[in-house]
C-alpha cells in the first residue's frame, strides 16, 4: 500500500465514504493531490491533520501539515548539527576542573548527610563519569537522547 493510500485509508476509517458525487474519483485524485512525501512524512502529517479535523480534510491541508512536519524535522536535523559541532569542539576538563567538581561533590556528600537521605549510597556513586556527564558535551546527549522533540530548543532556531 503506498502511502498515499495508507493515508487515504486512515482518513476514511476515521471520517467514513466522502461525501461527494463520485467518491471513487475523489479518492483517486485526493492521493494524486498529496503525492510526492515520504511514508514517515505523511504518516506524521496525517496524525497532525487527525488531531484537529472533524470531517475529510482538504488535500492542501495534508500537504501543509507534512511541509510543517518536513520543517519541524530541518530545524531539529540543524539543532543536532549544532550539538554535534559544540560537542567536537569540547575539551576534557583539566585537573583543576576535575578537582573542583570532586570539592563540590564532597561539599554535597556533607549535605546529603546533614538531611540523612539514606536512599542514596553515596560509596557506590562513579564520580569520574559524573564529573564528566556533568559538562556539556553529557547534558547535549541527553538533549539528542530525548523522546521529547524541540523541548530543549528555542523557536527558531
Amino acid at each position: 500500500m503506498t502511502p498515499e493510500k495508507k493515508a487515504v485509508h486512515r482518513f476514511g476509517v476515521m471520517f467514513g465514504e466522502p461525501r461527494t458525487p463520485d467518491p471513487e474519483m475523489f479518492l483517486v485524485e485526493f492521493e494524486k493531490a498529496i503525492y510526492g512525501f515520504s511514508a514517515e512524512t505523511l504518516s506524521k502529517a496525517v496524525d497532525r491533520v487527525l488531531r484537529t479535523a472533524t470531517f475529510w480534510p482538504k488535500p492542501a491541508e495534508v500537504r501543509e501539515a507534512a511541509a510543517f512536519v518536513l520543517e519541524e524535522q530541518a530545524s531539529r536535523n540543524l539543532h543536532i548539527k549544532a550539538l554535534d559541532e559544540r560537542e567536537k569542539a569540547w575539551k576534557k576538563p583539566s585537573k583543576e576542573e576535575m578537582q573542583r567538581v570532586a570539592e563540590l561533590m564532597a561539599k554535597l556528600d556533607l549535605k546529603l548527610k546533614d538531611v540523612g537521605n539514606a536512599s542514596i549510597d553515596l560509596n557506590a556513586v562513579d564520580r569520574k563519569n559524573m564529573a564528566i556527564a556533568a559538562q556539556r558535551p553529557g547534558f547535549e546527549a541527553m538533549q539528542r537522547a530525548s523522546l521529547n522533540n524541540h523541548l530543549h530548543m528555542k523557536k527558531g532556531s
